[in-house]
């Protein structure tokens, strides 16, 4: 399963479904959705057809185990071109992620995949390590491959790259350079 994470403003047309300053994209033939609260944590869905206008869900909330129903939305039938989950997590708005059918998730992958700057392995285990840790425990796997020394020469440059933000949180495109690499 593939995920993307994409700023506002790189896909337009995607850019147009959502309000928030980055979400994440996925391919999908098929989707479950049901919506209902479930101890602080809810997700909402939004269907759009090709043109970016929305278009109705079948019936599906309430919680199931007190026989609220879920349903299964095909993409790319019934007009439905795009679904849009917006999820709140223990009271927290996440990243809404857009599902795409398959070939245009490729597409768009491409597309991003063609802007990523070329990093060392030294560069891509920098925003390994930002991705998967929180800031207290970074510089310590950081040292355990590399000199303790290089780590700011190294955000550095990743912050040149704009893989970085400046005050070191990782943006989108080092995200997705980062997915699938191991610390």
């Amino acid at each position: 399963m593939d995920i993307l994470n994409v700023p506002k403003g790189k896909i337009p047309k995607l850019d147009a479904l959502t309000s928030a300053r980055e979400y994440r994209i996925q391919s999908a033939t098929s989707v479950r959705i049901s919506s209902y609260w479930d101890g602080g944590s809810k997700d909402s869905y939004c269907a759009y057809n090709a043109h970016g206008v929305p278009v109705d869900l079948p019936a599906h909330g309430g919680a199931p185990q007190f026989g609220g129903n879920s349903a299964d939305v095909q993409l790319d039938s019934n007009g439905i071109a795009y679904l849009v989950n917006h999820s709140i997590f223990r009271g927290k708005h996440m990243p809404p992620t857009v599902y795409l059918p398959v070939a245009e998730f490729e597409r768009f992958k491409a597309e991003l995949a063609a802007e990523l700057p070329q990093v060392t392995e030294m560069q891509l285990h920098a925003l390994a390590v930002t991705a998967q840790l929180k800031s207290s425990a970074r510089l310590d796997e950081w040292t355990r491959k590399y000199a303790a020394e290089d780590w700011d020469a190294t955000r550095a440059q990743l912050r040149d790259m704009k893989l970085l933000r400046k005050n070191n949180a990782i943006t989108p495109e080092g995200r997705n350079l980062a997915r699938d690499a191991r610390i």
